[in-house]
């Protein structure tokens, strides 16, 4: 007896992305069902944060494995564990020559390390892609590009940072210009209130926003793409010293997550959560992980079924923390080209243009 389609959809949803390749070649039936828009989104509602790995121009997703994170031994992801990614369609440039800017909601913004060139918005599983393209501004020299979503919207958003120069020289702050991916049309939201440090990772978008570390402020700066505005959040009350080189951004169950850790020390690592997003009084140090790795930015993932803490380290490792038995096991990338670079990232098959 078979099962009705919408059953089989539950459960089919629950797979890693992987195995979603392999079941639509089983049947007609279950190739319609995975292929149905309401999958796609179903999939993505319960798809955990896994890694995008990018090594000699192949993109790779990492998905771990439930079943091997739960032993005690140290976990590592060689290349018969990963699957390998789909390249840009359309797309007139290898993986080799791209870098990895930003991932959101299962997507990809990624460019061409030439400052003028075109910014593409890509989903890795399906191939599926948007060009931005880039608006000259003279005096100006993009620096940066992040991508965001607008659920009132269901739009993607692409911002880019600028400098203004003069003689090479920076003259004016940072501004921030922004495209709905899709209108081929740049508009300005000046100047941002403080500097934020412009990274990949440890610049988490959760509730609707992209948040960044500001060092010289010692603050967190968010930005709404719903709003289109920046918003600073609070930082725990207690004083962080050192602060340029030991706080690390992420989100653990939709919480925001702050990472501190004095480097080049035997310091343990402390995550602090914000348990009411934007109340300062919320904040609490809820983990405390001792023999930390000399890696920088921490980046807290996600929670693991049997209840470990999933932390990425800089850009070659991650840990997962057992904060009951209070002891951490490495997952190591395959270290053996030295060009490897991890970003979290969700698995979407989510159509991008509409």
């Amino acid at each position: 007896m078979e099962l009705p389609d919408l059953i089989m959809m539950d459960i089919l949803s629950r797979l890693p992305a992987k195995s979603i390749f392999s079941c639509r070649r089983v049947c007609k039936s279950w190739r319609n069902i995975l292929l149905d828009p309401h999958f796609a989104k179903l999939h993505l509602s319960r798809a955990p944060v896994d890694f995008l790995l990018k090594s000699e121009g192949t993109v790779f997703l990492a998905e771990l494995d439930e079943e091997s994170c739960i032993s005690n031994s140290d976990v590592h992801l060689g290349r018969k564990s990963l699957m390998s990614c789909k390249t840009c369609n359309g797309i007139n440039i290898g993986l080799k020559e791209i870098e990895l800017c930003s991932s959101c909601e299962g997507m990809l913004c990624v460019r061409r390390s030439k400052r003028w060139s075109p910014y593409h918005v890509y989903n890795p599983i399906t191939g599926e892609h948007v060009v931005v393209q880039q608006t000259v501004r003279a005096s100006f020299m993009p620096i940066d590009c992040a991508l965001g979503f607008s659920r009132r919207a269901n739009e993607f958003k692409v911002m880019r940072f600028l400098v203004v120069t003069q003689s090479r020289t920076i003259v004016k702050g940072l501004e921030v210009d922004i495209q709905t991916v899709g209108s081929n049309s740049w508009r300005s939201i000046g100047e941002t209130p403080y500097w934020p440090h412009l990274s990949s990772i440890s610049s988490p978008f959760l509730n609707g926003a992209l948040h960044w570390i500001c060092y010289a402020a010692q603050m967190i700066l968010s930005f709404d793409f719903d709003e289109e505005h920046f918003q600073p959040i609070p930082t725990p009350s207690q004083h962080f010293d050192n602060f340029y080189h030991t706080v690390g951004l992420g989100s653990l169950e939709g919480r925001l997550c702050m990472c501190y850790h004095k480097p080049h020390s035997t310091d343990p690592l402390d995550i602090w959560v914000m348990n009411n997003y934007g109340v300062k009084e919320s904040w609490t140090k809820q983990f405390v992980i001792d023999k930390i790795i000399d890696a920088f930015p921490f980046q807290p993932i996600r929670y693991m079924n049997n209840g470990e803490i999933l932390v990425l380290c800089g850009h070659h490792a991650a840990i997962c923390y057992n904060p009951l038995r209070r002891s951490s096991r490495y997952i190591k990338f395959d270290s053996s080209k030295s060009t490897i670079f991890a970003l979290p990232h969700i698995p979407s098959f989510i159509k991008l243009q509409k």
